[in-house]
């Protein structure tokens, strides 16, 4: 008995449908996960946030070294005593708490948590 060919729009049944099933689901699978893992540093900029890397430990314990924090420009007006903010300081950005807010002068006096001093 010789093989012969199927006709046209018919499969084999050993696997015909399984296999290319099956990679349809892995292969959406791999998709949403790269979505998923791409998704927390780009939707927050799309929503006009920064994102940032906390390198120093300056606000330990409220924020750990290694954290990732989102950042939303504020108005100078609006941020009061006891706000974290990130500012930057020659070519680094610094998450600090605010201890004084010098409308007027422009200014603010910040201070890690973990520091001694005030900036």
């Amino acid at each position: 008995m010789r093989n012969r060919p199927l006709p046209s729009g018919q499969r084999n049944a050993k696997g015909g449908k399984i296999i290319p099933t099956l990679c349809n689901v892995v292969g959406t699978l791999i998709l949403f996960s790269v979505i998923a893992t791409c998704l927390p540093a780009v939707l927050p900029r799309l929503l006009g946030y920064e994102v940032y890397n906390v390198v120093s430990g300056s606000m330990q314990p409220e924020i750990p070294i290694g954290s990732i924090i989102y950042v939303k420009p504020a108005e100078p007006d609006k941020v009061q005593e006891g706000d974290i903010i990130a500012f930057h300081s020659e070519e680094s950005v610094i998450t600090h708490r605010v201890m004084k807010n010098k409308v007027v002068e422009g200014k603010f006096t910040t201070k890690g948590d973990a520091n001694a001093r005030k900036i």
